[in-house]
């Protein structure tokens, strides 16, 4: 999954690099907070001069009423502050930089890839015809060109569609024992057991 930049700013800071494994939680990068700590410093100023009006003898409590929206506004810079601090949403591992130090990103661009360990999905093409045979529990075993090793997996689930130009479907697959060494993209072959036939 990509991870996104939380606001537009320029990234002051990267502190991993691709194919490092993390932590959930894990400090990934820090964005340049500069304008955050601005207006956060006018929400705090701003506050204060309002409960000094309410002390004031003939403020009649009109700035009572001012009161709650600017410690929202406070609070909603404060929880800005800590989204400059971007953590790893789960334990897994740095599969791309999309960004670099320095650079501007809009909010929503990504900073980032990261895999889910222990997560990966496998997924092979297959006839169509196939469909009646394959079901969630079927083994099959994945050799993984890159590895030169074969690994035992389940199907999970069929794609949504049928691709009428190829007449074939998606069967997705996980592993179920080990599978170190795995990187997502690799490729390979699947070998189904019992063989199917069209």
């Amino acid at each position: 999954m990509f991870v996104p930049a939380p606001f537009s700013a320029v990234v002051q800071d990267i502190f991993v690099q691709d194919g490092d494994s993390v932590k959930e939680g894990q400090k990934l990068a820090q964005m340049d907070i500069r304008r955050e700590e601005r207006a956060l410093a006018d929400a705090r100023k701003t506050l204060s001069e309002a409960l000094q009006r309410l002390d004031a003898p003939d403020s009649q409590g009109h700035a009572e009423k001012e009161l709650a929206p600017l410690a929202d506004k406070v609070g909603e810079a404060e929880e800005r502050m800590a989204q400059g601090t971007v953590s790893a949403p789960f334990a897994g591992r740095i599969t791309e930089l999309r960004a670099q130090r320095g650079q501007y990103l809009k909010q929503g661009d990504a900073l980032l890839e990261i895999a889910e360990q222990g997560a990966l999905e496998i997924y092979a093409t297959v006839p169509s015809t196939w469909a009646r045979h394959l079901e969630s529990g079927h083994i099959i075993w994945v050799y993984v060109e890159e590895t030169a090793r074969s690994y035992e997996a389940v199907i999970a689930r069929l794609g949504g569609k049928v691709d009428p130009a190829t007449r074939s479907i998606r069967a997705y697959a996980r592993f179920t024992g080990e599978s170190a060494g795995i990187l997502p993209g690799m490729s390979g072959r699947a070998n189904f057991w019992p063989p199917l036939k069209d």
